[in-house]
C-alpha cells in the first residue's frame, strides 16, 4: 500500500517514516478504539459544563469511537486530511447541539 497525501508520497524519508512509524500506531488506534472512546467520553463529562442529557450520551461515543476510527485510517492510508468528512455521528452530535441553542466554541471543544 501507498500513501495517498501528496507530502508523503513525493518525500522517500516521510514515506518511511509512514510506513514504519504511522501505519504501527495506526493499528494500534484501531485496536484500542472502544477504550481510546472511553476515555475521551469520560474526560468530555470531567470537562463538560452543562448537564449531559440522555441524548447526548447515546450520540458523544459513537462520535468519539467514530473520530478514533477515522484517525487511524487516516494515519493507515496516508490520506489527505484536508479531504476527511466528518463521521456521521459527530455530524449528529454537532446538529443536537445547535438545535439546543449550545454555542458553537463550546460545541468545537466537545
Amino acid at each position: 500500500m501507498n500513501p495517498q497525501w501528496e507530502p508523503v508520497t513525493s518525500d522517500p524519508d516521510a514515506k518511511r517514516v509512514w510506513r514504519k512509524v504511522l501505519r504501527p500506531i495506526a493499528k494500534q488506534l484501531r485496536n484500542h478504539a472502544e477504550a481510546m472512546a472511553d476515555q475521551i467520553i469520560e474526560r468530555l463529562e470531567e470537562k463538560q459544563s452543562m448537564t449531559i442529557d440522555d441524548l447526548w450520551v447515546e450520540i458523544e461515543p459513537g462520535s468519539a469511537r467514530a473520530i478514533v476510527r477515522q484517525l487511524a485510517d487516516m494515519l493507515d492510508t496516508g490520506a489527505e486530511p484536508r479531504e476527511l468528512e466528518l463521521p456521521p455521528p459527530v455530524v449528529a452530535g454537532g446538529q443536537l447541539r445547535a438545535r439546543q441553542n449550545i454555542p458553537l466554541a463550546a460545541v468545537m471543544r466537545s
